[in-house]
């Protein structure tokens, strides 16, 4: 029976070590004055920033194959964000002439010309409760903007390109309704003067007709653009790869027939950016290096599109004295979350490191040279989440330094150029440290 009793006493006394608290590992079995410890540090200086401008073409560098990479998506639409202002997207680009391309016979009557679309990988606004229809002008490039290069190697277009559309040149009005089965849906009459030119060139092809080649075509045909009308409410991403085409239907020798006209010259395809942010918080940033401060208008954005960051100064590594060790650090950021929210939450984060001038320097990297990401968890409110970031081996690296300096990072949402994702952070950022100390 002793026995018993003994080995109760043992296994209550092995329960009671195993405690969860991490501060008190073992303390009530060996009073040797060793803890884990934690100590949580505000960062400095919460802010938003904006981009002055950043690229929104995908270059004309070539790819491994040789070929000019084609964009996945644009972006099209408008949309008034409370906090951020009003933010509108129009896409441009060029469509080419088919591989081998059939010419019509001279019998041949052409029934109509068309221009559809597809949904691409995003959708920004009400798209449930209450959408409303979003109509769109195509219009005729007169020109194409310069092409800006970058260290003389890739060639970009950038979200402060202008649009140089003609007023008068209007090919057609695109409408639909935001849900997937309409846009994938939707198509646009080309207007009818326009559709039977260039239906007649393709019969009666002169010596030096602009259907010889890509390059004659695109001297003749700059591009296109979509314009968002002013009562627009969403922001949409169109599949550019083979699903943004012009196509004509005719009738040859009774027999249907079509040709279609598809997106491939990519480095002609860009967005233009445009946010009006006067009747926002956010209305004094008018340049790169203007800041407004958390402190000052309860929050801190960071969106694609828009350019908009999240920025702060990480704090020095805590004082920890003689036999400590730094186990785990942590960032945690506190965002605003709605689960029914008309724009999308990113599924990570980024940081990059920012100088003075609020110029992005490049990711924060641990030593391994891995990107410092944040993820996000649900910390139990309704309303709230966090994105945790991992910063234990960028601290482990600063404490074996002598000279350690406060480092300014930004927030920037994956896809900042092609996605309005947004996080809107609401209180300071802390960084968590985890600690143990042996005496």
């Amino acid at each position: 029976m002793n026995r018993i009793y003994l080995c109760i006493a043992g296994i209550l006394i092995m329960i009671y070590a195993c405690s969860n608290n991490l501060e008190t590992i073992g303390q009530d079995i060996v009073d040797n004055n060793n803890y884990i410890g934690t100590e949580d540090v505000q960062v400095l200086n919460t802010a938003t920033f904006r981009l002055d401008s950043f690229p929104t073409s995908s270059g004309i560098t070539l790819n491994s194959s040789g070929q000019l990479p084609v964009a996945s998506d644009i972006i099209v639409g408008k949309y008034n964000e409370p906090h951020g202002g009003i933010t509108t997207a129009v896409p441009c680009f060029q469509l080419s002439i088919p591989s081998a391309m059939e010419t019509p016979s001279y019998n041949s009557a052409l029934d109509s010309a068309v221009f559809c679309i597809r949904l691409g990988n995003g959708i920004w606004g009400d798209t449930i409760y209450s959408p409303t229809i979003q109509t769109f002008d195509i219009y005729r490039l007169k020109e194409v903007p310069e092409i800006i290069y970058d260290l003389g190697t890739n060639g970009y277009f950038y979200n402060v390109s202008p649009v140089n559309y003609d007023e008068n040149a209007r090919i057609g009005v695109l409408s639909f309704l935001p849900r997937r089965e309409y846009i994938n849906r939707a198509w646009a009459r080309i207007d009818d003067e326009l559709a039977q030119a260039m239906f007649y060139e393709m019969k009666f092809q002169s010596e030096h007709s602009y259907y010889e080649n890509n390059y004659a075509f695109f001297q003749f045909f700059k591009g296109l653009a979509l314009i968002p009308r002013e009562e627009n409410n969403c922001l949409i991403a169109l599949n550019a790869t083979d699903s943004l085409f012009m196509q004509f239907f005719y009738h040859d020798n009774g027999t249907a027939r079509n040709i279609k006209f598809n997106v491939s010259r990519s480095e002609y395809m860009y967005n233009q950016y445009l946010t009006d942010r006067t009747n926002s918080p956010l209305a004094s940033l008018n340049t790169q290096q203007d800041e407004i401060y958390l402190r000052d208008v309860n929050f801190a954005l960071a969106q694609g599109l828009s350019g908009y960051l999240t920025k702060f100064t990480l704090p020095s590594p805590i004082g920890m004295t003689q036999y400590s060790t730094l186990l785990k650090v942590q960032l945690e950021v506190r965002v605003e979350y709605f689960f029914r929210n008309a724009i999308s939450y990113p599924s990570q984060l980024y940081l990059y490191r920012i100088n003075d001038k609020n110029d992005l320097l490049g990711q924060l990297q641990n030593s391994s040279s891995s990107s410092v990401t944040g993820v996000p968890e649900d910390m139990g409110g309704e309303n709230e989440r966090y994105y945790i970031f991992d910063l234990t081996e960028y601290y482990q690296n600063l404490i074996d330094e002598v000279n350690t300096v406060q480092q300014d990072v930004a927030i920037v949402l994956p896809g900042t150029t092609s996605s309005y994702d947004y996080v809107i952070v609401k209180e300071e950022p802390i960084v968590r440290f985890y600690y143990a100390k042996y005496k």
